[in-house]
C-alpha cells in the first residue's frame, strides 16, 4: 500500500507538471505574440504622431502665406470677435444658422445677467418705443451682422475691421434724421478726415 500510495504522487506530480509546462508554453507563445502586436501598433502611432506634425506645419505654413497675402505681411491685432468669426467660416459653418446660436447665447446671458443684477424688465406698449425695440432687432443686429461676416468672408478680417470707423458717420446720419442733430463745420471735417482715412488705408493694402 505505501509503495501504491507513493506511485500515485509521484504520477499526480508529473501529470500536474506537464499541464504546467503546456499551459506555460502556451502562455509564452501569448505573450510573444502580444508584444509583437504592441511593438508594431507602436510603430503606426509614431509614425501617425510624424504625419500629423508634418500636416501641422504645412497648414500653419500655408495659412501665414494666405494671411500675409491677404493683409500685406502686416501682423494687425483683430478683435476677438472677427477672430472667431473667421474661424466659423473657415470651419464651413452656416452663416444664419451660427448667427442664430450666437445670438441666442448672448441673449441668455444678458437675460442671467439681468436677473443676478437685481433689475427688472420693462416693455412700453408706445409705437416709438416697439418701432426701436424692431430697428435695433432686425437692422441693427441680423442685417448689421450679416452684411459684416459676409464682408469678413470676402475681404478678411483686416479690411473688414475698417468698417468700426464708419459707423459713427451713419450714427450722425440716423441722429440728424430722428434726433435734430445739428450739423457744425467740424461735423463735416470729422467725417472728411474719417473717409479720407479709410480711402487711404484700404487703398495702401491692395
Amino acid at each position: 500500500m505505501p509503495n501504491l500510495a507513493s506511485t500515485l504522487k509521484q504520477e499526480i506530480t508529473r501529470l500536474a507538471r506537464k499541464e504546467i509546462r503546456a499551459h506555460l508554453k502556451t502562455l509564452r507563445k501569448s505573450a510573444t505574440q502580444h508584444r509583437s502586436e504592441i511593438a508594431a501598433l507602436k510603430r503606426e502611432a509614431a509614425q501617425l504622431k510624424a504625419a500629423l506634425a508634418r500636416l501641422g506645419k504645412g497648414m500653419g505654413r500655408t495659412a501665414a502665406k494666405s494671411a500675409e497675402s491677404e493683409d500685406g505681411g502686416a501682423k494687425p491685432r483683430f478683435s476677438v470677435r472677427s477672430v472667431v468669426a473667421q474661424r466659423n467660416q473657415r470651419a464651413k459653418l452656416p452663416l444664419w444658422q451660427s448667427m442664430a446660436w450666437g445670438m441666442l447665447y448672448g441673449s441668455l446671458f444678458s437675460f442671467a445677467f439681468t436677473l443676478a443684477s437685481g433689475k427688472s424688465f420693462a416693455f412700453e406698449p408706445t409705437w416709438p418705443y416697439v418701432l426701436s425695440l424692431l430697428y435695433l432687432a432686425v437692422l441693427g443686429s441680423i442685417v448689421a451682422f450679416a452684411g459684416y461676416l459676409t464682408l469678413l468672408e470676402r475681404i478678411g478680417a483686416a479690411r473688414a475691421g475698417y468698417i468700426g470707423v464708419m459707423t459713427p458717420v451713419v450714427a450722425l446720419v440716423i441722429s440728424a434724421f430722428f434726433e435734430g442733430f445739428r450739423w457744425h463745420a467740424l461735423t463735416f471735417a470729422g467725417i472728411a478726415v474719417t473717409v479720407l482715412g479709410n480711402v487711404v488705408i484700404l487703398r495702401s493694402r491692395r
